[in-house]
């Protein structure tokens, strides 16, 4: 008998699972200065370590992630390749 596929939660899913509460952020994050307190910050940093903790958790199922990089760099590329496949993404180089 085959198992039904668990369709994997979206980040802001994750976020309700994990803290009971949305996670708003925006779509880019460059610098310290893009987050806007600490109290995101502190809720950034809670969410890295219950995706870590829970390998299961896709949030980047079925999306595919540009990766443009000003100087090349394989093992920067290389590394964010690897993340975005780990996150369940498609990464497009």
């Amino acid at each position: 008998m085959k198992m039904p596929q668990r369709q994997p939660p979206r980040s802001d899913a994750v976020c309700r699972m994990y803290f009971g509460r949305s996670l708003e952020m925006k779509s880019d994050f460059l610098s310290l200065q893009d987050i806007e307190g600490r109290e995101e910050l502190f809720h950034l940093f809670e969410l890295c370590d219950a995706l870590k903790a829970d390998r299961t958790v896709k949030p980047l199922a079925g999306k595919t992630v540009a990766l443009l990089f000003q100087k090349p760099s394989l093992r920067t590329r290389v590394s964010f390749e690897v993340g975005v496949v780990e996150l369940g993404g498609y990464p497009f180089t």
